[in-house]
């Protein structure tokens, strides 16, 4: 698949980690916002419309590149959700590696880490 016509943008976040509304899971991170692959079946596509996006699902990635500094969360044996509205893997991860970085930062919080691609 060609992803050369995805609109990217890199947006500061005020933070990776966002309480999370899922069943079972305490926080969520999305590391990016958006996604190139287009999947037909993707329920994220529901999800973003609240977002206020212009642009048709599939067609952008928003990529947040850094995050403002704020108080540490104490993520003992809490459960962190990866991806619940992206692929945190989709191709633009090979050159960001925010998810390689978001997951080096939390190998010893002793959270429990789903990851959803």
């Amino acid at each position: 698949m060609d992803f050369s016509s995805i609109k990217t943008k890199e947006i500061l976040a005020k933070a990776y980690i966002t309480p999370s509304r899922m069943p079972g899971y305490e926080y969520v991170i999305n590391p990016y916002v958006g996604c190139p692959h287009r999947c037909i079946y993707c329920y994220a596509e529901f999800m973003m419309r609240a977002s206020h996006q212009q642009e048709i699902w599939g067609s952008y990635v928003d990529i947040k590149v850094r995050s403002i500094a704020h108080k540490p969360i104490n993520l003992q044996n809490k459960n962190i959700f990866l991806s619940s509205i992206t692929d945190c893997y989709n191709p633009l991860e090979k050159n960001y590696k925010l998810t390689r970085q978001l997951l080096l930062r939390l190998q010893h919080s002793g959270a429990h880490i789903g990851i959803l691609t």
